[in-house]
């Protein structure tokens, strides 16, 4: 798959997500980009919800576990925040 380009410049381009939608344009101009970011990322405890109402030490060993181990967080934050994507987290509940 090859990388597309898209000039702004003069009109938008708007990018469908499952989270919602992004327009970008003109001259670079991004709405949207902020309520997509909140509705995909996901603090610790909101994961353990999303996973049933697991318990801290549960979610410490899903991550440490060597076959099919639990995504790794999508941005970790000084000092300790760290936010998962809603997208993977989901799809590794489905595959279990």
């Amino acid at each position: 798959m090859t990388d597309q380009l898209a000039d702004t410049t003069r009109g938008r381009v708007v990018i469908k997500t499952p989270r919602g939608r992004i327009t970008v344009g003109p001259h670079g101009q991004i709405d949207g980009l902020w309520r997509v970011v909140q509705r995909e990322l996901r603090t610790n405890d909101q994961v353990r919800e999303l996973a049933g109402g697991i318990t801290r030490h549960t979610l410490i060993a899903w991550r440490k576990r060597s076959s099919d181990p639990f995504p790794a967080p999508a941005v970790t934050l000084p000092p300790k925040l760290e936010l998962w994507s809603r997208t993977q987290v989901e799809a590794w509940l489905q595959r279990r």
